[in-house]
């Protein structure tokens, strides 16, 4: 009578059991999913960098040629909007990406 008690307690441990392999496979696809956000995130973060520096390089550049421009009677015209369009999209994404990944507890 004692050994068949036992080995219906063993099977009712084993049935309920939350640990091990079962927990893994249940947080395999947020794990996954985080990984691939961050990522994402970061890859945005190297853009949004890429988009800084051109839009600084622009703005040299227009910058330096400015006396020529004037010189010769011509502006620069719609092409100002390039440098402001890049400062635009890079900076608030960078700041955003720095406070969330810098200040955030």
């Amino acid at each position: 009578m004692g050994d068949s008690s036992q080995r219906h307690s063993t099977f009712h441990n084993r049935l309920y059991s939350p640990g091990g392999c079962s927990v893994f496979v249940i947080l395999a696809p947020l794990m996954a999913a985080s990984v691939g956000v961050f990522f994402a995130l970061i890859g945005l973060a190297g853009l949004a960098l890429v988009a800084l520096i051109a839009a600084i390089v622009v703005t040299v550049f227009f910058a330096r040629r400015s006396e020529q421009r004037k010189a010769e009677g011509k502006t620069l015209g719609w092409k100002i909007a390039i440098p402001i369009v890049l400062y635009a999209i890079s900076v608030p994404y960078l700041i955003f990406f720095i406070w969330l990944f810098f200040f955030q507890s």
